[in-house]
């Protein structure tokens, strides 16, 4: 079979998928590799949902949510009742380049880490199998044993989402934690992490989420998942050069979401450079 790119379905070199990935993100990556290949290239249209569904020996259901990943992180587009097609690389998100597209980042994780955080607090509650819970609990009773380290912020962060129900959720939140890296992003945490108490208090606030979590609080969890991210808004604020639109953009994000971080060290500092 031809593939609108003038390839076959061959062209993909299939692997056998690994059980221990979500299949969407597998077929998402295998997808990426294969436009980097130039199997598909800028312009044109991806095989049908069906025809990924065959080649990759999956459901349809996981290349849609595959596709949803491509299309949220900028690798295709959709085009209604026409399918997808491939983006020039031009148009796709790089990491952040300076210090208003961290303050971008952070909003738009605001506006997604709470959401998933409280829908797997509500799944659980209603008894649902919930894939990796026994993770969230390990953070729930267990931070104590953790060595804070920036790797571990991500990873605490990731195993959050990486429970989420949704997995269309969960894959547009995990997009964004990993573009949460890079050359800027570690210079705002090395930061933070000279100042020695930040961390400790950031793993505390991940305890707390997934504390809330467990105890199926979905209310809490998403609260407490908010007050966290507005606490690194108010580090980033107080930390990094910012232009006064973005200034004041940080400002609102904190006076939103940080109202029951009881102005802490990092907050007020945050507060005070705004």
């Amino acid at each position: 079979m031809e593939t609108a790119s003038g390839g076959s379905e061959h062209d993909l070199a299939l692997r056998p998928l690994e059980q221990a990935e979500p299949l969407f993100s597998q077929v998402a990556t295998r997808l990426i590799e294969a436009m980097e290949a130039g199997v598909f290239r800028p312009g044109s249209a991806l095989p049908t949902e069906h025809s990924l569904a065959r080649q990759f020996g999956v459901s349809r259901s996981s290349v849609r949510e595959a596709l949803c990943c491509l299309r949220f992180s900028g690798y295709v587009r959709a085009a209604r009742g026409s399918g997808s097609f491939v983006t020039t690389p031009h148009k796709r998100p790089k990491e952040p380049q300076r210090p208003g597209d961290v303050i971008d980042l952070l909003e738009a994780r605001l506006a997604t880490e709470p959401l998933a955080v409280a829908l797997t607090a509500s799944a659980v509650r209603q008894g649902q199998n919930i894939a990796n819970l026994d993770s969230v609990r390990s953070i729930a009773i267990g931070t104590h044993l953790f060595d804070m380290t920036t790797g571990t912020d991500l990873d605490l962060h990731r195993v959050l989402l990486e429970a989420c129900p949704n997995q269309a959720l969960a894959a547009a939140a995990l997009l964004l934690l990993e573009r949460s890296d890079g050359p800027l992003w570690t210079s705002v945490r090395n930061r933070a992490w000279d100042d020695g108490r930040l961390p400790r208090q950031w793993l505390g606030h991940h305890q707390a989420v997934a504390e809330a979590v467990m105890q199926g609080e979905a209310e809490r969890a998403s609260t407490k998942m908010a007050e966290h991210l507005a606490s690194v808004v108010a580090n980033v604020a107080a930390t990094t050069a910012l232009d006064p639109a973005e200034r004041r953009r940080a400002g609102g994000l904190v006076a939103r979401h940080g109202a029951g971080l009881g102005r802490p060290e990092e907050q007020r500092r945050g507060q005070d450079a705004l």
